[in-house]
């Protein structure tokens, strides 16, 4: 998810994501725009040793850090995001990185988070890819299934 991030935001500064740093508050809600609604899943181990593959919605993108952004857990100690995914066992690269939020009120880093393939997009195409857009349904059939081929091996979905 970090890399769609930076391409909506046109930015693949390694701060682009951070709160205060590289990431704005409009930037930040130009990304919650974009991503609510996106199904997504985690990438790290739950308390019990497997993956989850529960598809998760994303209702909102964090304010603060997930060093920052803090939460009660279950013994009552109040621990930061950062904290809790190290007991689980997954130290985070990316802790001053924003996290997604989904409607339960869970806060995800944005690092385990990946996009689920293949949702349909029922927001308005943002104006710099409307050209792109246009360009790939004029398209001969042929020429686009060429294309979706090349992009399926650039994106590397059978290695990810």
């Amino acid at each position: 998810m970090i890399g769609v991030c930076q391409q909506i935001l046109h930015n693949n500064s390694p701060n682009s994501l951070v709160p205060g740093q590289g990431l704005s508050d409009r930037d930040r809600l130009k990304l919650q725009r974009f991503l609510s609604g996106v199904r997504f899943v985690t990438t790290h181990q739950e308390k019990n040793g497997t993956i989850s593959n529960k598809p998760k919605v994303v209702k909102k993108v964090t304010a603060q850090s997930a060093n920052n952004l803090k939460f009660t857990n279950s013994e009552g100690k109040e621990i930061s995001v950062t904290q809790y995914f190290q007991t689980l066992g997954t130290k985070l690269t990316y802790p001053a990185y924003v996290c997604i939020e989904t409607s339960s009120g869970a806060a995800y880093p944005i690092e385990v988070c990946s996009i689920i393939p293949g949702q349909l997009m029922r927001k308005q195409v943002p104006p710099e890819l409307t050209n792109s857009v246009l360009t790939f349904s004029t398209k001969k059939p042929k020429e686009r299934l060429n294309s979706i081929v090349a992009g399926h091996s650039v994106l590397q979905y059978g290695q990810s």
